[in-house]
């Protein structure tokens, strides 16, 4: 496919030899430098494979953060040594050696975390489910930390709610205060906060006693979308959304993963699109994240349909023009970070061989008004394709044959598993607003996921899964 984009092989990480990896455990320790490599993706090796099959690692696991507890402790005690404080009765669950009397935070309570709808406070922080493990790029973690400088206040505090339960509350701010001062717990913690979102509209009231602008939400969520949370599960059945419901039990690799939005004005879609007046929403954040994973910031190009934009006629956005070169480059950059993800956690599980399923993310609701053009611009990049079409052929072959990797089109569901011996390692669709599993109940692919797995997917949820670690590549 040509398009008018120069290739730059410097700054290309496909054409770079496998990124060091930098540990960081989610404790309150200094900070380490990030990576400073460059993050820049040509057009062309936007098609191309990335080396993450190629190059096996053994990594031992990361200290986990918080205290660790046995499973026989009482469940109070592990709650009150998090810091998670009942706010209808004002005292800790369980008081520490010493303590005459609970300790209150100082901190406003100025964000609210909602519970998913299955979910409830005898499970917060539990010790029952697979580790899981929050992976990006070190470029991600540069940034988040200057925004948290910069855009967060440092005395935030957040409380958990049970939605249709009133006046049942608890704080976790000292949670919050706990972790290393740039985790990317925080990040999860402050963008995927709802209950559940299906319409792409930010539910501003868990905001509305905190100081943050809208530009800020708006970054948040476009930010946490370029992380992965990676966990090892059983799942109990596969299919429900749209076909069948199939008993299974087998263990399987998933990759939490959030495609570019287009449901509403403030979504991540945004990014690879530019308006003829001018009128698209702006997070804080728009040109740092175009730089890294597009290679350069968003341009204004006259608005005329070439080979790199489409104009088109948004009800949500209005005109604007359609960035394929900025969308395969997100796609790719998705698949590159995913890969790496599930291939480290196999790695550590015995170098593990995986069946990499990358799914149609993002085609679905949440494609708006662009549906079309993200069916006929998300192959590129690709490595494992359920339900996509093979409209490369040509190009599928080679990458094939370079790599004597066997290439997939299939209408098999994510979670089934294969006959091959290989063990099932598979994207989601998720969202930037909502845990893994959102609506639940097989009315989505993330919903027939988590539904399928054992535990539901609470593992994937920092203030459930206390066994939560953090990996920059």
């Amino acid at each position: 496919m040509d398009i008018d984009h120069e290739s730059n092989p410097r700054t290309d990480p496909m054409q770079m030899p496998m990124p060091s990896i930098e540990r960081h455990e989610a404790n309150p320790n200094p900070d380490p430098k990030p990576s400073s490599s460059p993050s820049g993706i040509s057009e062309e090796e936007c098609a191309k494979p990335s080396k993450l099959f190629e190059t096996q690692h053994q990594i031992s696991a990361n200290p986990r953060f918080g205290t660790k507890f046995n499973s026989s402790q009482n469940s109070d005690q592990v709650k009150s040594c998090l810091g998670f404080e009942n706010i209808e009765k004002s005292v800790r669950w369980g008081e520490s050696k010493g303590q005459n009397r609970p300790q209150i935070s100082t901190s406003t309570i100025n964000l609210i975390y909602e519970l998913r709808k299955d979910q409830d406070f005898s499970m917060l922080h539990s010790p029952k489910f697979n580790p899981a493990t929050i992976s990006a790029s070190s470029w991600v973690s540069a940034i988040w930390k200057k925004f948290l400088e910069h855009s967060i206040p440092q005395d935030i505090g957040m409380k958990v709610v049970k939605i249709g339960r009133t006046g049942n509350e608890y704080d976790v701010t000292d949670f919050l205060h706990r972790l290393r001062p740039n985790s990317l717990i925080k990040l999860q913690l402050f963008s995927r906060n709802e209950e559940l979102n299906v319409t792409g509209i930010i539910k501003r009231e868990l905001y509305s006693k905190s100081t943050l602008s809208t530009e800020v939400i708006t970054s948040l969520k476009d930010l946490v979308r370029q992380t992965v949370i990676v966990s090892p599960a059983q799942s109990t059945h596969f299919g429900g959304y749209r076909i069948p419901r199939r008993v299974q039990s087998s263990k399987v690799y998933v990759c939490d993963l959030s495609a570019l939005q287009f449901q509403n004005k403030f979504n991540t879609g945004r990014l690879v699109l530019i308006s003829r007046y001018d009128t698209l929403q702006k997070g804080v954040l728009d040109d740092e994240i175009s730089r890294n994973v597009v290679g350069e910031a968003k341009s204004c190009p006259e608005f005329r349909e070439t080979q790199r934009y489409i104009p088109c006629k948004s009800s949500i956005f209005g005109e604007v023009l359609f960035d394929k070169v900025a969308y395969k480059r997100f796609v790719a950059k998705d698949v590159v970070l995913a890969g790496l993800a599930l291939n480290r956690e196999a790695a550590r599980d015995h170098e593990q061989p995986i069946n990499f399923k990358f799914l149609k993310y993002g085609s679905g609701f949440f494609a708006g008004d662009f549906t079309h053009i993200i069916e006929t611009n998300i192959l590129s990049g690709q490595v494992e394709l359920p339900f996509f079409q093979n409209s490369e052929k040509k190009r599928v072959s080679e990458i094939e044959k370079r790599f004597q990797r066997k290439i997939v089109f299939s209408a098999e569901d994510c979670l089934k598993s294969g006959d091959d011996g290989l063990v099932t390692a598979t994207t989601n669709c998720g969202d930037p607003h909502a845990v893994f599993g959102n609506e639940m109940g097989c009315h989505s692919v993330d919903a027939a996921i988590a539904e399928n797995l054992v535990g539901k997917g609470g593992q994937f949820c920092p203030l459930i899964n206390e066994k939560f670690e953090e990996f920059l590549f």
